[in-house]
């Protein structure tokens, strides 16, 4: 995922938080909910792609036994989680939090340890982006929180 993709998806969840907290209504919800289940699905299904796998698993914790494996998994859930999220927006929205604080240890470590992790990077990446992404996390935790 490039720079711009990021920033799209940023600007979705700004809107959608916007959206619902502006204007409180089950169909502001409804929209929230389709948004972040799409969100979801796609970053999912990006965890089987081999490129986007090449930077998961750079950014990946090394003392994380079977990193591949792991990957895999999460994509997974990341998927089932936004699909779930159209059949039972409360529970699907709190599954899509858990996974977010799940992962959010391996942006953590990308940020921290960057000069270890640009090395292995198949994209270039600048400091200033790694860092980014711890907030911007929060703003996808408080998304997918205001849907519970």
């Amino acid at each position: 995922m490039g720079l711009k993709e990021f920033f799209a998806f940023v600007g979705l969840a700004l809107a959608s938080i916007s959206l619902v907290t502006l204007r409180p209504s089950e169909q502001s919800m409804l929209i929230s909910s389709y948004a972040l289940s799409a969100f979801m699905i796609l970053a999912g299904l990006m965890h089987f792609n081999p490129n986007a796998m090449k930077l998961y698993r750079a950014i990946m914790p090394p003392f994380l036994p079977f990193p591949d494996l792991l990957i895999y998994i999460t994509g997974v859930l990341e998927a089932g989680a936004g699909a779930y999220t159209l059949y039972n927006r409360s529970v699907g929205a709190q599954a899509v939090f858990g996974i977010l604080l799940l992962i959010y240890p391996a942006n953590i470590y990308c940020a921290v340890c960057f000069v270890s992790v640009k090395e292995r990077l198949p994209v270039v990446m600048p400091l200033w982006f790694a860092w980014l992404r711890l907030p911007i996390q929060g703003v996808f935790l408080y998304w997918a929180y205001q849907l519970f």
